[in-house]
């Protein structure tokens, strides 16, 4: 398994920029569903990427001393579990790692089966017995769910969310599913992954108002 550690120092940071705040009040950020206008609860912090021997040199954060990144509670649901998600900003300066200044650490606590961890996915690949189990019983729901889908609304289906980032090379294997469930029809063309894998639902927002602003220049 590809294992990467990360090494977090809390700094804390200013009023000014709202990050003067610790780890126990980050923590203590809670936005469950129903909640409006829950403001994110920011600090700084030295972040390393490194290996289970420490910060690597070349790797981002490599002896910083200073604070290079924000770090918020992130998610929904999740953040009424006491094992949190994280959201990471590098600062500019710092530098991207892996192409990313935005680093996103999910633990899916209510995820029991780990389907939107990409560990899980990397269990697949190597065959192990439980993942590949538990993904051909995962499939034959997804495949019913979808085949309803299609029979109700005659629409194409785009499958997207955790899932949607990894599981695109199962395409086919999931349309042969699809297609053994429909009474009508072969043709599974109307099936896909999502395109954009990364905070879709935040740029499809994003869009509605760029478009906007376009239609008025």
């Amino acid at each position: 398994l590809d294992v990467v550690c990360f090494y977090v120092t809390v700094t804390g940071g200013n009023a000014t920029d709202g990050t003067d705040h610790t780890l126990a009040e980050v923590n203590s950020y809670l936005n469950l569903q129903g909640m409006e206008n829950v403001e994110k609860i920011y600090t700084q912090v030295i972040l390393q990427a490194g290996d289970e021997e420490g910060p690597l040199r070349g790797e981002v954060g490599y002896n910083a001393l200073a604070a290079n990144a924000t770090m918020n509670v992130r998610g929904r649901t999740s953040t009424g579990y006491p094992q949190k998600s994280y959201r990471f900003t590098l600062y500019d300066n710092a530098g991207f790692w892996r192409g990313q200044r935005a680093i996103a650490l999910n633990k899916h606590p209510a995820d029991l089966t780990r389907l939107r961890n990409m560990l899980y996915f990397q269990l697949l690949e190597e065959k192990d017995e439980r993942a590949l189990q538990l993904w051909e019983e995962y499939l034959n729901h997804l495949a019913h769910g979808i085949n309803t889908i299609r029979l109700l609304f005659d629409c194409k289906v785009v499958v997207g969310g955790y899932l949607g980032q990894f599981a695109e090379k199962y395409l086919s294997q999931l349309q042969d599913k699809v297609k053994e469930l429909d009474p009508f029809s072969d043709d599974v063309s109307y099936l896909s992954f999502c395109k954009y894998k990364n905070e879709a639902a935040a740029t499809g927002a994003a869009l509605m108002y760029i478009d906007e602003f376009i239609s008025s220049i």
